[in-house]
C-alpha cells in the first residue's frame, strides 16, 4: 500500500482498509500532544513532530491514491 515506507499498524487487505495508531506526542495531537516543547532539545522535538505530521499526510495520500481507506486513531 502506498509508498515503501508507508506501513500501517493494522491492515484489512480484503476491504483495503489501513489503520494507523498515532501516539499523541509523536504525531502532534492538537488535544493531547505538547503545545510547546521545552528544554535543551525543544527545537529538535518540534522539528521531529512537524516531520512526522508531514510524513503522516504523505502516507495517507499515497495509501488513498492506491485505493485504500485510511483510518487514523
Amino acid at each position: 500500500m502506498g509508498s515503501p515506507r508507508c506501513t500501517s499498524d493494522f491492515a484489512l487487505p480484503r476491504h483495503r482498509i489501513a489503520v494507523f495508531v498515532d501516539g499523541c506526542f509523536w504525531h502532534g495531537c492538537p488535544t493531547h500532544g505538547a503545545s510547546v516543547h521545552r528544554g535543551p532539545n525543544a527545537e529538535r522535538w518540534a522539528e521531529k513532530i512537524t516531520a512526522n505530521k508531514a510524513r503522516d499526510r504523505r502516507n495517507t495520500a499515497a495509501a488513498e491514491a492506491a485505493g485504500w481507506t485510511v483510518v487514523r486513531v
